[in-house]
């Protein structure tokens, strides 16, 4: 997914909108929110409140856009959209003179399924007047560059804060190819790897299918959008990984769609799934692209109206789009000078993520981040971070929960965590003075794959000895869920950690004082409460009452106690009256590259 990551102050070149007080308006409305950004029209990120565009929320945002645009088109008023999710998203589409110029969303954390914030109506109650100012902000901003535009020998740069007219144009050919009136030879005003992207998340909203891809022959680009949350990335990518191959070759002698309902074809391998392919063709030329949609087998089956709906919306597709696929099209490529141009995101997208986080591992690409674990009662103590990974992608920066699926389930987990104790240290011993005067203190996660895998805790000793930074400035997480099932290995990790002076801390802990069954031998210097507890300490007694107890019970044993996800001056407070030693989370600092600590 490429876009460029956003930081809280520095919003994109060019907008003068004052989002990072627009976001800040939004949190103190409604504090329990985790994210809030602010998007063009076509769902580019202007600004981010974490700074970091997480590659599945960016297309779940343009499908909403491309929903509340069809129904604008429709003459159906729908100006707000809203993802039924574990995390709701909210999205407010912001319309100046009847034209999308961009939208705000709010990103909740998890919540009940009766909680306030799931119900739109709240959240737009309570955001009508900021929309209000976003509406004539967005408007003034957009009659100024019109304006700027129209004055003579003046030299005006558009930025991604105002609709442009291509972008227009674009959400124009959505609407008539939902209408069934698209020009198969529409301009396309975004890079291919966007428009496919878009294309393929819309087919798969309009559809009601699980997921969908596109994929190339010959090349190894395989794109997904995955709707359904019952659908595992690892499931999602066995199912298609099952079809590429004997699809793409039954569709290279047709030139037809294809639906398999019931029993698939003799002698193919097409699973479990109900399928609908559509071959993409630029005119008459070879096979481009193969676009697929699946539906779990009790869901309803394809039939024709749905073959003419996906054939409309894939006209969205240019002919001249489609031919940069084409195998002549690749061949030319591959013979011109090696200039890296705008067709580079397509590299990334290209390959599965397993394969984006080998290389990511292979060519360095990851970068560390800090965020600041506070304490609650006493100022003096000396700065505590937890060290967070980031991966880097041509100007894409995308946080764990966008990779670490796919590492878990190519067992790189160790080759990460590798990576990320090797880089600390040298990063440590380069600033070892501030390190050591300051006695500034490193947490560090470790997965379970880390915590079974051989010789991983040699390795952890041996760069720690070597690197000359006091062990005890060493904090190594590990999850609750990992510790309970993994209890021998940690206890074994936790002793070599041990010998040499490092200190372990239980993470994610939600068990309440069950959570202390997996600290009597492994010798957990410190329990960090997870944050869907944390979040609800206020208006859930249960949750509340697990806090209390666990922390009279960690200062009765010597554990030290820590707050994840403190998004909340009244959070923050409730936790200093129940005896919670560190606080971590949004309302306490935002995460950080590691380097700023050392400026």
């Amino acid at each position: 997914m490429a876009f460029i990551p956003k930081q809280v102050t520095q919003p994109v070149a060019g907008s003068d909108l004052p989002f990072a007080s627009y976001a800040q308006i939004v949190r103190m409305l409604m504090p329990l929110s985790r994210k809030v950004s602010f998007h063009n029209a076509v769902g580019d990120a202007l600004w981010i409140s974490d700074g970091i565009e997480e590659p599945e929320l960016r297309a779940q945002i343009e499908v909403l856009l491309a929903r509340s645009t069809l129904a604008h088109a429709s003459n159906v008023a729908l100006d707000h959209v809203t993802s039924d999710q574990p995390e709701p998203v909210h999205v407010f589409p912001i319309r100046t003179g009847g034209i999308l110029a961009g939208a705000i969303v709010v990103v909740f954390g998890e919540l009940a399924e009766n909680a306030a914030y799931r119900q739109f109506r709240t959240v737009e109650r309570l955001l009508a007047p900021l929309i209000e100012i976003l509406v004539h902000s967005w408007g003034a901003q957009s009659r100024a560059k019109n304006a700027a535009a129209a004055a003579p020998n003046t030299q005006t740069v558009a930025t991604a804060s105002v609709e442009r007219p291509d972008q227009a144009a674009s959400q124009d050919q959505v609407a008539t190819a939902d209408r069934g009136e698209a020009s198969a030879d529409a301009a396309a005003p975004l890079p291919l790897p966007a428009l496919l992207r878009r294309v393929l998340a819309l087919a798969t909203h309009q559809l009601g299918c699980a997921f969908g891809t596109i994929v190339v022959p010959d090349r190894p680009f395989t794109l997904s959008h995955r709707l359904s949350a019952d659908e595992s990335d690892l499931a999602v990518t066995a199912a298609i990984d099952a079809v590429r191959t004997h699809m793409l070759r039954w569709m290279t002698v047709r030139n037809e769609p294809l639906i398999i309902n019931g029993t698939a074809p003799s002698g193919s391998h097409f699973g479990t799934y109900k399928i609908l392919a559509l071959p993409l063709r630029p005119g008459n030329g070879p096979l481009a692209a193969l676009l697929v949609l699946f539906r779990n087998r009790p869901d309803r089956n394809f039939v024709n109206a749905d073959v003419d709906r996906l054939m409309l919306t894939a006209r969205q597709i240019p002919a001249a789009a489609l031919a940069e696929l084409s195998p002549e099209s690749v061949a030319a490529a591959k013979t011109s000078t090696p200039v890296r141009t705008v067709a580079q995101p397509s590299d990334a997208q290209a390959m599965t993520m397993d394969m984006r986080v080998r290389a990511a591992l292979r060519d360095d690409a990851f970068n560390l981040y800090v965020q600041n674990i506070s304490p609650l009662r006493s100022d003096h103590r000396p700065a505590r971070f937890e060290v967070l990974l980031r991966m880097r992608e041509l100007k894409a920066m995308h946080a764990p929960a966008a990779f670490f699926a796919a590492a878990e389930a190519g067992r790189l987990m160790p080759e990460v965590d590798r990576w990320v104790i090797a880089n600390l240290l040298r990063t440590l011993r380069e600033n070892v003075g501030v390190v050591r005067s300051a006695r500034l203190e490193f947490w560090v996660n470790i997965a379970a794959q880390s915590l079974l895998s051989d010789r991983f805790s040699e390795f952890v000793v041996a760069e720690v000895c070597r690197s000359g930074i006091p062990a005890d400035l060493l904090v190594f997480e590990v999850s609750e869920a990992n510790a309970f099932g993994n209890q021998q290995a940690l206890e074994n990790f936790g002793a070599r950690l041990r010998d040499i002076g490092c200190r372990m801390a239980l993470d994610n802990c939600r068990e309440g004082l069950g959570t202390f069954g997996a600290t009597q031998r492994s010798l957990v210097s410190c329990v960090k409460i997870d944050g869907s507890v944390i979040r609800n300490v206020i208006d859930n007694p249960r949750c509340a009452s697990l806090v209390r107890d666990v922390a009279r019970h960690a200062a009765a044993r010597g554990i030290e106690t820590v707050a994840e996800c403190v998004e909340a001056a009244n959070i923050h407070d409730k936790l200093f009256d129940i005896g919670i030693d560190f606080a971590q989370g949004f309302h306490i600092g935002q995460p950080q590259p590691i380097a700023t600590l050392f400026r």
